[in-house]
């Protein structure tokens, strides 16, 4: 099981709320079916804030995941990078469904 707690819409935090420590493990994707960012965060709504002001499509938070540490959410990070690195894009954006991704952190099979 992953040691990460998927938020609920309603506990993300807002863009003005300011940086805290990095532990939001977030999956960010470009418009309905394009492709998808897995990155940490210290926060997770300004992330994605920074990136659209360099995207002209919108970009759509598909699930927020909270860890205890960075270097427990870095490492998760890490792992999900190399399990889909087959389907790497770009540097952190892959060609895969976010509900993919979401069922691998939930279950903790990457």
């Amino acid at each position: 099981m992953s040691a990460l707690k998927r938020l609920d819409e309603r506990e993300w935090p807002s863009s003005n709320k300011g940086a805290g420590p990095y532990r939001d493990l977030y999956v960010i994707q470009e418009e309905d079916s394009g492709p998808v960012k897995i990155g940490i965060a210290a926060n997770a709504v300004e992330r994605r804030v920074t990136l659209q002001g360099g995207n002209p499509r919108k970009l759509i938070i598909r699930a927020i995941y909270r860890g205890a540490d960075k270097a427990n959410v870095a490492a998760i990070e890490k792992a999900l990078h190399a399990h889909f690195a087959t389907a790497r894009v770009v540097n952190e954006w892959f060609d895969i469904e976010p509900e993919v991704v979401c069922e691998l952190i939930e279950t903790g099979t990457f």
